[in-house]
């Protein structure tokens, strides 16, 4: 058994906020030895023929060292956004009970993209559908560490729907947006359909720098108390840093 490491919510140019395309990704995620690249580009902005295009360059993409993993990131009823990761046809829904169910038919996994971006509701049967919550998105939360407000949210969920796993998702748009958080699995091959099984049955962990946690992480209010002070120190040195570069 090897680690193998990748990273989910990428956008491609297909994405109306994208910049790159698959090959400018693969590079880019190769070059910072990452073995699998889960895509999401924004449902809206994405035909059906696009899609099987896209597939279809993941595919050639692909190979024995590094996988480009198509999906989707749905925009729902409400303003709910919902991750369908290795799916293999999209959907024009838009409820979503239904958009899940889509995703879990064609091969995939429903992930809940950045909770705290907006006022989720968290009382509806619908989630209870979800297989995870990204407790950790790099565009939304913080560069260093995740909200304590995402992590407690996600304890909330696991409350009424105790299958629920935790994310960590890049959201990555364009390169400047890298960051070194990943999906970490325990794998003898490296392809899409093992990965996509590794990370629906919750074999894996979400590694970054300053924070780990499994699938179905623990915390105690220490912890809690912990993250949301380094949280504060990190930002306030990146503040400090950025100030002496502008002087």
């Amino acid at each position: 058994m090897t680690k193998i490491r990748g990273v989910i919510h990428v956008h491609t140019d297909l994405s109306h906020d994208g910049l790159h395309t698959p090959q400018e990704l693969r590079q880019l995620f190769v070059r910072h030895n990452l073995q699998f690249v889960c895509l999401t580009d924004h449902s809206q902005d994405v035909r059906e023929d696009q899609f099987d295009r896209l597939r279809e360059q993941c595919r050639e993409l692909s190979g024995p060292q590094f996988v480009l993993i198509p999906g989707l990131e749905y925009s729902c009823d409400g303003g709910v956004h919902i991750m369908g990761i290795g799916i293999s046809r999209m959907t024009q829904a838009t409820a979503h009970a239904e958009v899940i169910n889509h995703i879990h038919a064609h091969g995939g996994l429903a992930v809940l993209a950045h909770p705290t971006k907006a006022p989720y509701p968290l009382d509806n049967e619908w989630l209870g559908l979800l297989d995870g919550v990204e407790i950790w998105n790099r565009a939304v939360d913080s560069k260093y560490l995740p909200q304590v407000r995402s992590i407690r949210m996600y304890f909330d969920l696991k409350k009424a729907h105790p299958h629920l796993t935790a994310f960590f998702g890049l959201d990555l748009h364009t390169e400047r947006a890298f960051q070194d958080h990943a999906m970490e699995i325990d794998s003898e091959r490296c392809d899409a359909e093992t990965i996509v099984a590794a990370l629906k049955s919750g074999r894996y962990r979400c590694v970054s720098r300053f924070f780990k946690v499994g699938a179905y992480p623990v915390m105690s209010r220490g912890k809690f108390a912990t993250i949301a002070f380094l949280r504060m120190t990190l930002n306030g040195l990146r503040w400090v840093k950025e100030l002496f570069q502008r002087v």
